[in-house]
């Protein structure tokens, strides 16, 4: 029986090794092997490296993959890839079994798993060993219940895989790889995940810290030894051989097992070697350290755990019972800590030249990065990760001068994105397909400097580009000093500030931008301009203030006007959707004080009423007080106890609770807990509206949302939240006429509200239905605020959709004034023609 074989992931860690080791592997005669890649340059080395045949597919198109296996005949698949979600194994599994019913052939599906799906992470006992040809272990996965939602999800996809094949006369196989290290043999990927983790973290935080308070032990095996395993599994298949299938056909690849403390350790030493950490030492990781390796690593402080510990007790026999056996000892991976500590870092850094491409170790880990999924799933050709402005000025003058090169270059397209925080709701607004991206996160400084002539005598602190608001809070806190900016601690400075930036202290200092006293600016000739509010180029810098991030030039660093601030009194109050109406009446009683002289500029409230799948709906109101606060009182004198609520929240406190996390905390603090309700990976919506803040026009708003939920809320992983912010007087009035262009006028007393939907869910198939209905759903609500005479055109960029335009809402005055502006600048349209992404000026 000859069989056709097709492996995916050819470009990953494993797959790539897999190939490498291919043509030596003695395998048995098979008919021909295929390669799933994403692009003709995968095919291209594939077909080159290996002699497999490429097949460019997206795993997606479901209907094509069954098709192509039917076709070619495929009856041996092996799955490398997104091994935590069963949405493409299906289609793989039907194309199997269809091969067999029209040949008759034995078919087999290989999927890779991995062992934290028989871990306590995932709600195993681990108090005995549990070994890979236990016959209970598909049941121990179905009944086992983790907290953690991806080890859940993997355990279950486990189990749909097996029952899937068996259903469809399909042999499954469920490979599980441990902690993996080495060096990868393939064209791609080079390094572990789980190292490259740990030193990504520990870089961050410049210590090594453990998650764990036991001592926990893992499975451990080099790469070339579960690649090994991997190819016997086959040898054996193609030979005829039974070797356990189905429900009994689990295979851990593990030459044993280490300590975590022990591996800690032993990347601690190559680190400090580096001058990576401070020093050698493992500290153990507190809920605040877990919070910051979160950041780091792009995932919530309670998934660290689950990343970089635990207990495992898994344990490798199948493979040694059909002859298989490891060449290297789990001590080895203590041994090469030092080899491999080298190889990430390396990947990290991009290469010499601070470029990386596909199937790096920086590449996929600037891709992992973005707040939404959309962005993610774009695929630059490289990504280029400046740390200075002189970078940066390389950089725009290299594409410049090979586009200009071109024929016809005023149509030339060499395009590129521009990357702060990358926190951006819409794909394309900071990464591009094909193209190049400009990733700023390493333009990271955060200075404060002195009073001087330069700066009007004001403090300032010079902030680079790439910075998130989490970092600066965190910088600034312990100096009693603050800034007017983001909210979450994820979000980035660079395109907060530049689209206008909604803050705490906005109520007393303006729009972020506002505070914003100069930049450094690369422009499209390469030139690092300095622009300030006082002699070079206030009409220019003013066009920043609102103008977005992609028109003028690359802004590597922001001048941000700062003062004395401490601690801040904030949280979330969480109430049922039943006290809805006094809610509304309780936010427009703050929002709306009919003058701009009696609206509490130390006040800031966002009212949020959200449903999120699996969990139903609430009413969340964030509040914080930024200015001085009453001590609380006990029989006459200060008392110990948290200060009384400010008196500007009275309606609100009044209202039935069901919990508070209000006290009082560090900036930084209260903008983590802000930057929790979103987490990045998600596909992800944003969209706005302006309008007065009136009872009925709230609740009109609430109603239409209320309504709309029927229509979203069985998508797979849907929050659909409306959030309600104040947009008073003493936010947009604060700054003199012309100081920004986002047409507010500077002489109105009018209280506004910004209604901005905030929808989160899990799958790209949901995406024409979510947008669909937030598209209908801001129609109806702006259809009421023209009925009830409430309507205001005023559209906030920072939560536009990729559908709105919100610097035309700026005014005809105003879009005039930036594109003379732009023109001036960048006089043959460099960042009008070549940064697609962002929100252009309209022509």
């Amino acid at each position: 029986m000859s069989h056709n074989i097709l492996i995916t992931g050819a470009s990953g860690y494993l797959g790539g090794t897999l190939l490498a080791r291919w043509k030596n592997a003695n395998l048995p005669p098979y008919g021909k092997l295929y390669a799933l890649v994403r692009s003709e340059e995968q095919g291209n080395q594939v077909e080159k490296l290996y002699g497999a045949e490429s097949l460019i597919l997206n795993v997606s198109d479901h209907e094509t993959i069954t098709q192509t296996l039917i076709d070619r005949e495929i009856t041996i698949v092996y799955y490398l890839i997104d091994a935590y979600s069963a949405k493409h194994q299906p289609a793989f599994i039907k194309g199997l079994g269809e091969v067999k019913k029209r040949t008759a052939k034995e078919v087999h599906f290989l999927h890779t798993t991995g062992s934290k799906q028989f871990s306590r992470h995932a709600g195993v006992s681990v108090d005995q060993a549990l070994l890979d040809t236990d016959p209970r272990l598909y049941d121990i996965q179905k009944a086992a219940k983790s907290r953690h939602e991806f080890a859940a999800e993997s355990a279950n996809t486990n189990a749909t895989i097996i029952d899937t094949a068996e259903a469809h006369g399909v042999r499954s196989y469920i490979f599980a790889p441990c902690l993996v290290y080495g060096p990868g043999e393939g064209f791609g990927n080079q390094t572990s995940i789980q190292d490259v983790d740990i030193v990504r973290a520990a870089i961050k935080l410049r210590r090594v810290h453990k998650v764990d308070m036991d001592d926990p032990i893992w499975p451990v095996c080099h790469i070339a030894d579960t690649a090994r395993l991997y190819l016997h599994i086959l040898r054996k298949i193609l030979s005829g051989e039974e070797i356990g299938h189905g429900k009994n056909g689990f295979f851990l690849a593990s030459s044993g097992s280490v300590t975590w403390n022990k591996v800690y350790g032993a990347m601690a030493e190559a680190l400090a070697k580096r001058g990576l950490v401070e020093d050698g030492n493992v500290v153990q990781a507190d809920d605040e350290v877990l919070v910051k390796m979160g950041e780091a690593l792009g995932v919530a402080p309670d998934e660290v755990q689950v990343l970089l510990g635990g207990r495992c007790m898994f344990t490798a026999e199948h493979g040694r019972k059909i002859g298989w056996e490891p060449m290297y000892p789990p001590q080895h991976i203590l041994d090469v800590a030092d080899d491999e500590v080298e190889s990430i870092m390396k990947g990290l850094k991009g290469g010499p030249d601070k470029i990386s491409f596909p199937n790096t170790t920086a590449y996929e880990a600037s891709q992992k990065s973005y707040f939404a999924q959309q962005n993610s799933d774009l695929q630059p050709s490289c990504v280029v990760s400046p740390d200075s402005a002189e970078d940066v000025s390389k950089i725009i003058t290299s594409l410049v001068t090979t586009v200009s090169a071109l024929p016809g270059h005023e149509q030339a397209r060499c395009q590129f994105a521009i990357r702060s925080g990358g926190h951006n709701s819409f794909g394309g607004a900071s990464n591009i397909q094909h193209g190049i991206t400009i990733d700023l996160r390493a333009l990271n400084t955060i200075k404060v400097l002195a009073p001087s002539a330069d700066n009007g005598n004001k403090q300032t602190a010079f902030v680079g580009a790439g910075a998130t608001w989490g970092d600066v809070y965190a910088h600034l806190d312990p100096l009693g000093l603050s800034v007017a900016g983001g909210r979450a601690a994820q979000v980035g400075v660079g395109g907060l500030t530049l689209g206008g930036g909604m803050s705490y202290f906005s109520p007393r200092y303006g729009w972020t931008c506002d505070s914003m006293v100069g930049v450094e600016i690369v422009l499209a000739n390469g030139t690092i301009a300095h622009w300030d509010e006082e002699t070079h180029h206030p009409e220019w810098l003013a066009a920043l203030r609102g103008g977005g991030n992609s028109n003028f030039g690359i802004i590597t660093g922001f001048y941000l006007r700062v003062f004395p601030q401490g601690p801040i009194y904030g949280g979330s109050v969480y109430c049922s959707t039943d006290t809805i109406d006094a809610q509304l009446r309780a936010f427009a009683e703050l929002a709306d004080p009919k003058a701009v002289s009696h609206y509490d500029e130390n006040a800031s409230l966002i009212t949020s009423f959200g449903f999120a799948g699996g969990k139903g709906a609430a009413v969340v109101n964030s509040i914080v007080y930024t200015g001085k606060l009453e001590k609380a009182k006990k029989n006459g004198e200060d008392s110990q106890q948290p200060p009384s609520p400010p008196a500007v929240y009275n309606a609100f406190f009044n209202i039935p609770q069901l919990f508070s996390t209000v006290r009082v905390a560090p900036v930084h603090e209260i903008s983590l807990e802000q930057g929790s309700f979103s987490q990045n990976g998600k596909r992800q919506l944003s969209v706005v509206t302006t309008h007065d803040a009136t009872v009925a026009m709230l609740k009109a708003t609430y109603v239409r949302w209320n309504t709309s939920l029927a229509a979203v809320q069985d998508v797979p992983g849907i929050v659909w939240s409306i959030s309600l912010e104040p947009l008073p007087a003493a936010i947009y009035a604060r700054a003199p006429k012309g100081h920004n262009v986002m047409g507010l006028p500077s002489d109105s007393e009018k209280a506004l509200v910004v209604t901005l939907l905030s929808a989160t869910w899990d799958n790209a198939a949901d995406d024409t239905r979510v947008e669909e209905t937030a598209k209908s759903l801001f129609a109806d609500i702006e259809a009421d605020a023209h009925d009830l005479n409430a309507y205001h055109p005023f559209v906030y960029l920072n939560y536009a959709a990729q559908w709105q335009d919100p610097i035309a809402s700026y005014g005809p005055e105003n879009v005039a004034r930036l594109r003379q502006i732009s023109r001036e600048v960048d006089p043959t349209g460099v960042f009008q023609r070549l940064v697609p992404g962002g929100f252009k000026i309209p022509q």
